[in-house]
């Protein structure tokens, strides 16, 4: 089985969102009860609401079980990489013309990663690029659509 490497703070994250869960299909199964009693389940809008809701919920549960099944939590200093680290970088290639060329992206585990806060995972492709990297290397990546980039990393440090 694949690891999920984490945090401390992922992994307390998860454990709150799975015991919300919890909660949550405890109370709609009782949603689903209630509905049963209105009678025929055929046309039963509530039923079929409650049931996709629950569907949902189970499918979550299990994700994040999975993932506390395998976790394996890491220091924030992954093997001396940028993990939660600030990496700033300048596009050498790849942007369209008039786009910024400096970024800086907090490096992150998957569950940390939000791409529109600039919290990226290590294990996407810019991730893997610049997790080892140091200050004034240049690296290549491809996205998963095929693009290339060309990044030089200018900054590393602790906070942004």
């Amino acid at each position: 089985m694949q690891k999920h490497l984490m945090t401390q703070e992922d992994y307390e994250k998860i454990k709150s969102r799975l015991s919300q869960l919890y909660a949550d299909r405890d109370k709609n199964i009782v949603d689903i009860q209630d509905a049963r009693g209105q009678g025929d389940l055929s046309e039963n809008a509530d039923y079929k609401s409650a049931r996709e809701r629950q569907a949902e919920i189970e499918k979550e549960i299990a994700e994040l079980e999975d993932k506390i099944k395998y976790a394996e939590i890491i220091d924030d200093n992954i093997n001396n990489g940028n993990l939660t680290k600030f990496v700033t970088v300048e596009y050498l290639t790849g942007l369209e013309p008039g786009e910024d060329k400096i970024y800086t992206f907090q490096v992150l585990t998957s569950i940390g990663a939000n791409p529109l806060e600039d919290k990226i995972s290590y294990e996407s492709p810019l991730g893997k690029a610049i997790l080892f990297a140091k200050e004034g290397e240049v690296k290549n990546f491809r996205t998963e659509n095929g693009d290339r980039f060309e990044v030089k990393v200018l900054k590393i440090k602790d906070s942004k």
